[in-house]
């Protein structure tokens, strides 16, 4: 998005809707133009798309590296985001369930991203770029 999210929302969408890709991509586009409405204030619909990318995603194969690091993109999405809502629980939580996905699956990148989250959660901090 190079901090561009407006700009960079029609070529989510576009993407989403022109994509054949299966359910599990089309759930990582989906938790994109999520993450980007949400950034740019319709703030239910983000969060509802999120949560439906992240359902979809689950429909894919567990066991592949590319599904989970999708599926811990999006979990790190809705902490920061349940986090800046004041929901601390739901962020902790989702935090914490990406950490041990992360771990067990060897996502160096996505586990320093969870971890980073619960430190600044634990520091009662809700300064995550969204």
């Amino acid at each position: 998005m190079d901090n561009k999210p407006a700009e960079a929302l029609p070529y989510f969408e576009k993407a989403l809707s022109v994509s054949p890709a299966e359910d599990s991509e089309k759930g990582r586009l989906k938790s994109h133009v999520g993450d980007v409405k949400y950034r740019l204030g319709d703030k239910q619909t983000g969060l509802d798309m999120l949560n439906e990318g992240l359902s979809m995603i689950r429909a894919g194969d567990m066991n592949a590296y590319h599904i989970r690091v999708w599926e811990t993109g999006a979990m790190n999405a809705l902490a920061k985001i349940y986090a800046a809502e004041k929901e601390s629980e739901k962020a902790k939580s989702l935090a914490h369930e990406s950490l041990n996905i992360a771990t067990e699956h060897n996502l160096s990148i996505r586990k320093r991203e969870a971890e980073e989250i619960l430190q600044k959660l634990s520091e009662n901090r809700t300064d995550f770029s969204i």
